[in-house]
């Protein structure tokens, strides 16, 4: 099996532009796939890039549900992927042109969906460059989703320094390690100043409660 085939996850059944679009999964566990999980609709003409929005187990026979195989694991692998499936319910969030096209004309909103049996997959690391940009002097990577490590998600500093910008999150989500990354970009690619107020000592040093994360001082060996 190739690797586009280990891609390859279902085919769109129904749904609306509104409510997202109901994929029915191929044959396998229902943990193959994970809610939040970045997928790929291939259109006709275009590729969604889109999120994994909640999963669903269903079946064609009602009569599988009031007497279920529950001690025969044959019985229940026989069923699996005909009478019992796994539905993904899924939101496109942007479309890009010309599905054939690695690099693509870019991302736009979505204002329509795909057809019926449009088949889903994986997001790969070259759809990420495509949403995203590849990463560069002046195009900063911030992290990796999950269990996607090959693949990064970038931010146009030069973009970022046109408009005021806030971080927000709850205690814990990590928005002093995002505020590190992203000044530590801004000043690595020289196109902006920074007044930083560390009242809490959270940027300048290697901090002893997490340890492995620079500080910008260590960074840059200044004092």
């Amino acid at each position: 099996m190739d690797s586009g085939s280990r891609d390859d996850l279902g085919v769109v059944t129904e749904g609306s532009f509104s409510a997202g679009l109901t994929v029915r999964l191929n044959g396998g566990s229902a943990e193959d796939l994970q809610v939040g999980s970045f997928v790929v609709l291939e259109g006709e003409r275009d590729r969604y890039f889109s999120l994994v929005n909640d999963l669903q187990l269903r079946m064609t026979d009602p009569g599988v549900a009031t007497d279920p195989p529950v001690e025969s694991e044959f019985i229940r692998e026989s069923l699996r992927g005909i009478h019992t499936f796994t539905a993904a319910t899924v939101r496109p969030s942007l479309v890009v042109e010309g599905k054939d096209d690695v690099l693509g004309a870019g991302p736009r909103a979505v204002r329509t969906i795909p057809s019926h049996f449009a088949r889903m997959r994986r997001a790969r690391a070259e759809d990420f460059d495509v949403v995203f940009g590849q990463e560069g002097d002046e195009r900063f990577s911030v992290g990796s989703p999950i269990a996607m490590d090959d693949a990064k998600v970038t931010i146009d500093l030069r973009k970022l320094i046109e408009r005021p910008s806030g971080i927000f999150g709850q205690t814990g989500t990590g928005k002093s390690v995002l505020t590190r990354l992203i000044l530590f970009g801004l000043i690595r690619a020289n196109i902006s100043s920074a007044l930083i107020f560390d009242m809490h000592d959270e940027y300048a040093d290697e901090r002893r409660d997490k340890p492995g994360i620079p500080g910008l001082r260590d960074l840059f060996d200044s004092t």
